[in-house]
């Protein structure tokens, strides 16, 4: 039953994690951000938003209690209260008290804005901290450590995450990628009065 937990764990880590090297890949620098916000500002920040939201929510899912009510969560508790080795779960327990801490204004989002909507923060009587990224990052660097640690107990490896999307065509690179060429090709455009390519991309966007 353990082993089954890890396993339906470690694809949901795989997801977060999947999730994460977007976000990163399409907000991770401000040069990137100022080319967001040169061309679809609007969009850009609502997108923002929306996987910032969902990197959240599926962050605090990894922290819920093991068990709510007479249910299970597939939670890092609910793993820790199966582990017979003392140390182990001691050092788990460590981590997931460090998690915790690091994660505390997410859970707050989740519980008061995304999962809920929590009328005293909605009348902005009490404000919700923001998300901060540098914490995401961190975050991101601990369930690892996490995970890794279940993983060299009972299956013997180590799982080396940031290898999993390595070849991944049609990711934010390729957004970026697209997106930086279209800039620069329609500023070229611009400086030669060239309106040829802008008429046929109006057009095209009205079919």
């Amino acid at each position: 039953m353990l082993q089954d937990k890890i396993k339906a764990i470690d694809a949901e880590v795989l997801q977060l994690l999947y999730k994460w090297k977007h976000f990163r890949q399409i907000f991770g620098s401000k040069e990137k951000v100022a080319l967001l916000n040169d061309t679809a500002p609007v969009f850009f920040s609502y997108l923002w938003n929306l996987m910032l939201y969902d990197i959240s929510l599926s962050t605090a899912k990894l922290l819920d209690p093991g068990m709510q009510n007479k249910n299970e969560n597939l939670s890092f508790e609910n793993l820790s209260s199966e582990i017979s080795d003392n140390s182990l779960r001691v050092e788990l327990l460590k981590l997931i008290s460090e998690l915790k801490v690091r994660t505390k204004d997410i859970k707050i989002w989740r519980d008061k804005k995304i999962a809920h909507n929590d009328l005293s923060h909605s009348l902005k009587i009490n404000s919700v901290p923001p998300i901060q990224v540098d914490d995401l990052t961190g975050t991101m660097a601990i369930i690892q450590e996490i995970m890794n640690m279940l993983h060299q107990k009972f299956s013997g490896f180590t799982q080396r995450y940031e290898f999993c999307f390595a070849h991944d065509p049609g990711d934010g690179k390729s957004l970026m990628y697209h997106l930086k060429y279209g800039f620069d090709a329609s500023r070229e455009d611009y400086n030669k009065s060239d309106i040829r390519r802008d008429h046929e991309i109006i057009q095209w966007l009205k079919d």
